[in-house]
């Protein structure tokens, strides 16, 4: 029995795991650029708040997540519970569209 179920979750997992036959670089580095932006700017690092703003557009419009940052004033997250919420989203949505 043990094995059957070892057997199976290799299964899973290597059905799970596709192989891009080529990646979209260009994606990737904007998204990663912009999540950096909205990572610098949590950890309350000096950040221009129109770049920030353009990076909170660009991956909601990019991914289709509304965010629950504000980006009007005050700029940043209430909490750091919607912070994390919005990244794990967000980089859920790269890791399944990087092969576009």
């Amino acid at each position: 029995m043990k094995n059957i179920v070892l057997f199976l979750a290799i299964i899973f997992y290597s059905c799970k795991s596709k192989n891009c036959a080529s990646t979209n670089n260009k994606l990737v580095a904007e998204f990663e650029k912009n999540i950096k932006i909205v990572q610098t700017a949590h950890n309350k690092k000096e950040l221009r708040v129109v770049e920030y703003r353009k990076a909170i557009i660009y991956l909601s419009n990019t991914t289709g997540i509304m965010t629950l940052a504000d980006y009007t004033e005050p700029v940043g997250y209430l909490n750091d519970e919607d912070y994390i919420r919005d990244m794990k989203l967000w980089k859920k949505w790269l890791n399944e569209n990087r092969c576009m």
